[in-house]
């Protein structure tokens, strides 16, 4: 078991940081649409102005962001689900090695149950039920983390680079 506690935390570690790094890009995102809908000035929006393709940027820097945060309330949904799973083997596992006892019942050290023969295996197989759709669950909601973050990257790296375009286009699209 103690092998499997060092793994645990490596991976709560590996969680941490990946959480503190989303929150950070999340930030960024927010920090750079309003430094640039603070330096905008308002012009009219024409087709293929320096003005329109900062606008459209910090739209994409906006929704980049909220994509953002929905990736993080992805990877928590993750982290509950990976929780549930991992108690739910625990017990049935605790279940499955526990022998009765004088009295017929099976005495579950943790949680801390006492149980009949038919009731242990009812609960058994509640949680055999309950394994494959937390897996399954899991699984949905990894793709689901893992779309917003593509979609994320794509939208930050082309708002981004729309302002950059936008900034260094603006002495050639000024008009005198």
């Amino acid at each position: 078991m103690a092998a499997d506690d060092g793994g645990i935390t490596d991976f709560g570690h590996y969680r941490e940081g990946l959480q503190r790094f989303e929150f950070f890009l999340v930030g960024v995102c927010f920090a750079l649409s309003a430094y640039v809908g603070q330096t905008l000035h308002p012009e009219k929006l024409t087709l293929l102005s320096a003005y329109t393709i900062e606008v459209v940027s910090v739209a994409l820097l906006i929704v980049s962001a909220a994509l953002g945060l929905k990736r993080i309330e992805s990877l928590v949904e993750i982290s509950r689900l990976n929780g549930e799973l991992r108690d739910s083997i625990g017990k049935r596992g605790a279940v499955m090695v526990s022998k009765p006892n004088s009295e017929g019942l099976v005495v579950i050290e943790n949680p801390g149950r006492l149980l009949t023969m038919q009731a242990a295996a009812d609960w058994v197989g509640v949680l055999n039920e309950k394994i494959p759709v937390l897996h399954h669950m899991i699984e949905k909601e990894t793709t689901r983390a893992d779309n917003l973050y593509q979609l994320r990257n794509r939208l930050l790296l082309i708002g981004f680079c729309g302002v950059i375009l936008a900034k260094v286009l603006t002495p050639y699209f000024q008009s005198h």
